[in-house]
């Protein structure tokens, strides 16, 4: 059994180290416990409808009730402290419900009992937010259980649904460790077995508590992080099963008592060459002094590696194949380093790792690789901008051994090129160290020769290891540090040396080791100037991200991003790119309604797949350190492709697209000559006539004669001669789309470009635009390309309006806008920057695509039987206070800030009246305590009629709207339910709609009981809510509702806040 710690911040146990077992109780492990003792052995006859459960050694064990479980703990802390494993006052025991809720993620619950908090928090589950799970992230109940199970599960249905179209290939218990852990280390808090925790469920104690769900479960509050099963302790059954952790017993509980676990005990901050810091892999690490990380004292092995790739679905796995022209080392093969291993292979493990323990991992720098090898003197005096390349050989007498070339058999240097490669596994073009012998004809196991004197081993030969920095200033290849065991050269071996290659060369002695930053570091330098690619692209150094897309600066004249620096894709999305996607994200893609190859641009996407892609490969490279936190992939605007194409000077930006489509009538993506020249682009040609014929292609009208290119349909990117700017295809191949929508209908999106079915004049202008509708389009015709933005140097879609580039510098004048376009200013007397707008359909729309399974009300509300018309500029509605939370986490792990809903006091500083609205005082005591204060600056009141409001301050239902829910007054605004955000004046702080268009949700519970959420500023339907006839109450600055958390209407919405970094 392993245990790992697992911080407790709150409970009996607050701040006292706890480790928790990284797994269910095994079959093998209560096993042993029964042949111990006289135990009831119905824990081995559990079923489900006559099919055994529970019976493999590495499955969970099953039929335990709750005194089983203690019983086991107990004879297990009776057993190791007997032995000498167990020091006085530890024992194994079951995990409190609080500490539970600490290992899942649930570190804030409101209420005393397990019964109080059950069911609470409706967003968090164990492997996220959004519901159903995404992937294989659990053993729940899925489709192969319902195969298995289909009379057993028609008659309980209605009770106990199963995950319509999750499989995670398990009809009951899975081996424990199946699926990923989380950010503790820990598998399976959710799914496979119910574990028994200490507590009793309520204050009758008749009940203990159960939580983390089965093999049998899949409704959705079942899977809850916060749900709890209350059941009686003698109760056991085929789900019923437990987890043991390790802690001071009750009697001794103190925090400074030291656990055994020798170096697992150590954490990142105590870590030291004698006691490493052991991670969820088995991984030492230890300090460098000098740096601000940990550097692991191995070199990755295989089975680290192997951890990695059964996790992530879709990799390379070049790095499977460990042989060497025909040898193979089969001996300890596990314990030897991974190789074959490119530098963005090794960047995707460490961002792996990252989110699954929850600390930060990287590869080192070529100055933290200096230092731990031992050349921090020599080469302590860095020139500023100094590149490896200029440092590489500088120093030519220092091996990672010592001083002396070359190194005798005694010496034990390391794994080199030498008499037993050559024996095993020679090559005629190679040389060899003589009197050199380290027993290895290819790779060592990790650690088979003497550390140095920092404690770290192989920093000389076993294999190459990938640094985090490009090699020099061109910014084309990285470089790897070390040697490995096919290198005998003095100057190859010598620690200074550095080697160049591409990020994607994957020889078999290519590997890398990892450093963990301990939270308190800062990045270092050359990391940070390596994750911000924008500035250092050009059209003949085009930025190249994760993917190999390569993007190039395109010079933006006019419109919102005017002079902004902004980088296209070289060419559409390919079919490779698109796949990445579709894999990790379980997407489903119709693809093509022809062949292709992973090369030709990706068809049969809409809009909406498009934007989504965009939305992943943002979160993706900033995961692997591949963007700054203020870069962002999306897709370009109209008129930002018009400059991509050349006409973007000849356009009225501000104008729409629809009102510019074709109105350029003599420029083509080629030139001015028409028809085409031969070799102009991928279009209609003579090549399609026989498929033509044939009836095939239905939706292509005809063809150019005596024009062809080589191409029935697509064509592999860049098969044709780039334009000016070093970019391929903006005519033909396959339709673009934009980011914008095509008129103020906000229906249509806007394609642009032309593609391999087109053959028509007007529509092969440059200035020629289609439309199609965001959820459609999925056409062989139709794909995209992206570009990288770095919001540092933003400009606001307002021309007159400038924008900051960080938060903590945001003002009235100059708001902080963030990868949503969201902007947001300070709320004097707070620590937060307050959104000036309420949430848009355009921002909820990038969530919803992004999370799985969140709910569709929003797209498309109904008032009374008719739809309620919005564009994507209105705030968006029919959203709960669930949905709003969900939102702001989901945007805070996406930008790594803290956004959140406004608590009831910053949203009265915010409306003026933080002062009458003491904070002390419950929401339900203020409501309406203020009379005839409303957000506009003067009240607007005659007798209980609204009357006409000329300056727009406010947004209320209007008389003439036609809508009849209740007793509500309103003002003739120039709209019958709600307005595009931002529509009417601000106030003095520069925020929009504080009064009026939506009801806005905020983070305090509106009753000490917390089982009711409170709205504040009102809606354009202006309801009463049933708690007074006179609508005037409901338009007060002080006015609130209190629906249900879950409650979601056609007027509710919401804003976000951000919250400020705290000043020391």
């Amino acid at each position: 059994m392993k245990f790992v710690p697992v911080p407790i911040g709150g409970g009996p146990t607050n701040g006292q180290r706890v480790l928790f077992s990284i797994w269910d109780t095994r079959v093998e492990d209560y096993l042993k416990f029964a042949r111990a003792n006289k135990v009831d052995g119905r824990w081995q006859e559990q079923q489900m409808d006559g099919v055994p459960v529970g019976r493999e050694l590495d499955h969970p064990v099953v039929g335990v009730n709750w005194e089983d479980a203690q019983a086991f703990c107990q004879w297990l802390t009776a057993k190791e402290t007997a032995e000498g494993k167990l020091p006085p006052g530890m024992e194994y025991r079951l995990p409190s419900d609080e500490e539970w809720s600490w290992a899942v993620g649930l570190p804030t619950e409101p209420g005393a009992t397990p019964a109080e908090k059950t069911d609470k928090n409706t967003v968090d589950f164990p492997w996220g937010i959004g519901y159903p799970p995404p992937g294989k992230l659990g053993n729940y109940a899925d489709e192969t259980f319902h195969a298995k199970f289909p009379k057993h599960w028609k008659d309980r249905e209605r009770d106990l649904p199963w995950i319509k179209g999750y499989n995670d290939g398990y009809a009951t218990t899975s081996p424990v460790g199946s699926f990923p852990a989380n950010a503790h280390g820990l598998h399976d808090m959710g799914g496979n077995v119910w574990q028994w925790c200490e507590d009793w469920f309520d204050k009758d104690q008749k009940q203990r508590v159960r939580r983390g769900a089965s093999w049998d479960a899949g409704d959705r509050g079942t899977l809850q992080s916060s749900h709890r099963r209350p059941s009686a302790p003698k109760e056991r059954g085929y789900d019923h099963g437990f987890r043991c952790v390790l802690a001071a017993s009750v009697d001794t509980a103190s925090p400074s008592l030291s656990l055994p676990v020798s170096e697992s005990a150590a954490t990142p901050d105590t870590a030291s060459k004698d006691a490493s810091f052991t991670n969820s892999l088995g991984m030492k690490l230890v300090p460098v002094p000098g740096t601000k990380v940990l550097f692991c004292i191995h070199e990755a092995r295989y089975q680290d590696y192997a951890a990695y790739a059964a996790e992530t679905p879709g990799i390379d796995n070049t790095w499977k194949d460990q042989s060497v022209r025909g040898f193979v080392s089969t001996e300890n093969r596990e314990q030897h380093p991974v190789m074959k291993i490119g530098w963005e292979d090794a960047q995707k493990f460490c961002a792996w790792l990252s989110r699954k323990e929850g600390r930060t991992y990287r590869l080192p720098t070529d100055e933290e690789w200096s230092i731990a090898v031992g050349l921090g003197p020599e080469e302590k005096q860095r020139p500023q901008g100094a590149t490896p390349a200029m440092l590489s050989l500088k120093e030519n007498s220092l091996f990672p051994w010592g001083g002396v070339f070359p190194p005798k058999t005694g010496d034990k240097a390391g794994n080199y090129s030498d008499a037993s490669r050559k024996a095993r596994a020679p090559d005629v073009n190679t040389k060899y160290l003589e009197d050199y012998d380290d027993g290895f004809p290819t790779t060592a196991p990790v650690m088979s020769f003497k550390p140095n004197e920092l404690g770290l081993y192989d920093m000389g030969g076993n294999v190459w290891e990938w640094c985090v920095d490009w090699y020099d200033a061109t910014q084309k290849e990285r470089m790897l540090r070390g040697g490995s065991w096919e290198d005998p050269g003095r100057e190859v071996l010598l620690s200074s040396n550095r080697r160049r290659t591409r990020p994607d060369h994957r020889p078999p002695s290519f590997g890398f080791r990892v450093v963990l930053v301990p939270e308190s570091a800062p990045a270092p330098k050359s990391q940070a100037s390596a994750s911000a690619p924008a500035p250092a692209a050009t059209k003949e150094h085009p930025f190249i991200n994760t993917l190999g897309m390569k993007f190039v600066p395109v010079p933006i004249t006019g419109g919102p991003t005017d002079g902004k620096r902004v980088l296209f894709s070289i060419w559409d999305t390919r079919g490779q790119d698109y796949e990445v996607f579709v894999r990790d994200t379980n997407r489903q893609w119709p693809g093509a309604d022809f062949p292709q190859i992973s090369t030709h641009p990706a068809v049969g996407v809409s809009w909406n797949d498009a934007h989504a892609f965009c939305v992943w490969l943002t979160k993706h490279e900033h995961q692997l350190g591949r963007l700054g936190v203020n870069d962002f992939y999306r897709l370009p605007s109209d008129h930002e492709w018009s400059c991509a194409v050349g006409i973007g000077e000849r356009e009225d930006a501000y104008k729409l697209p629809f009102e510019k489509s074709q109105k350029i009538s003599d420029a083509f993506p080629w030139g001015v000559q028409w028809p085409p020249p031969q070799g102009a682009g991928n279009y209609a040609g003579t090549e399609l006539q026989p498929a033509l014929a044939a009836g095939e292609f239905n939706y292509v009208k005809g063809f150019m004669n005596g024009y062809s290119d080589g191409f029935v349909n697509t064509s592999p990117v860049g098969s044709f001669a780039a334009n000016q700017f070093g970019i391929y295809d903006l005519g033909g191949n396959v339709q673009q789309y934009c980011e914008d929508w095509l008129d103020n209908k906000h229906q249509e999106r806007v394609l642009r470009g032309g593609s391999w079915a087109f053959f028509d004049r007007n529509n092969m202008l440059s200035s020629s635009r289609s439309r199609v509708s965001p959820g459609d389009g999925r056409f062989g015709r139709n794909g995209f390309r992206c570009v990288l933005e770095s919001s540092v140097q933003n400009v606001s879609p307002s021309p007159s309006l400038p924008v900051s580039s960080s938060s903590t510098a945001a003002t009235k004048d100059a708001p902080f806008t963030n990868t949503l376009g969201m902007k947001f200013v300070p709320v004097p007397g707070t620590n937060i920057l307050m959104g000036i707008h309420e949430t848009r359909r355009q921002d909820y729309r990038v969530y919803a695509d992004a999370v799985p399974g969140t709910d569709a009300t929003w797209k498309a509300p109904v008032v009374d039987g008719k739809p309620l018309v919005q564009g994507e500029d209105h705030p968006v509605v029919h959203v709960s206070w669930d949905d709003a939370t969900a939102f702001c986490k989901w945007l805070g792990n996406k930008e790594g800030r803290t956004y959140r809903l406004p608590t009831e006091h910053e949203w009265n500083l915010a409306v003026a009246i933080g002062v009458e609205n003491p904070r002390e005082i419950s929401p339900t005591e203020l409501h309406t305590r203020i009379k005839d204060a409303y957000p506009w600056p003067t009240p607007a009141l005659a007798g209980n009629q609204l009357r006409s409001d000329q300056n727009k301050e406010a947004h209320y239902a209007a008389q003439t709207e036609g809508f009849k829910h209740g007793n509500y007054r309103g003002i003739t605004d120039g709209y019958e339910v709600t307005s595009p955000v931002m529509s009417f004046l601000p106030n003095h702080l520069g925020i929009y709609d504080l009064g009026g268009n939506v009801w806005e949700w905020c983070a305090a519970p509106t009753h000490a009981s917390g089982n009711t959420q409170p709205l504040r500023g009102s809606g354009f339907r202006n309801y009463s809510w049933g708690i007074v006839a006179d609508s005037r109450t409901h338009i007060n600055r002080d006015a609130r509702i209190a629906p249900q958390p879950d409650g979601s209407l056609r007027d509710f919405g919401f804003r976000v806040v951000l919250e400020l970094p705290k000043q020391p």
